[in-house]
């Protein structure tokens, strides 16, 4: 189980990353605070992404 666990974390890691070049292969900023806050910027787009395809479920009584 612990390796099966291991695998599918590892994939959902591998598919995210593909997500994030496929925004944009390279930086476009130069220093690195730039960089880094266009990383930022990168991975929220990509969280609110993956956000508006999440299925809401509720209990109905």
């Amino acid at each position: 189980m612990e390796k099966w666990y291991s695998y599918h974390r590892r994939s959902l890691v591998q598919i995210k990353m593909h997500c994030i070049k496929l925004l944009s292969d390279k930086l476009s900023a130069r220093n690195f605070d730039s960089q880094d806050n266009e990383i930022h910027a990168r991975v929220a787009v990509l969280n609110r992404f993956t956000e508006l395809g999440r299925t809401h479920t509720r209990v109905v009584s």
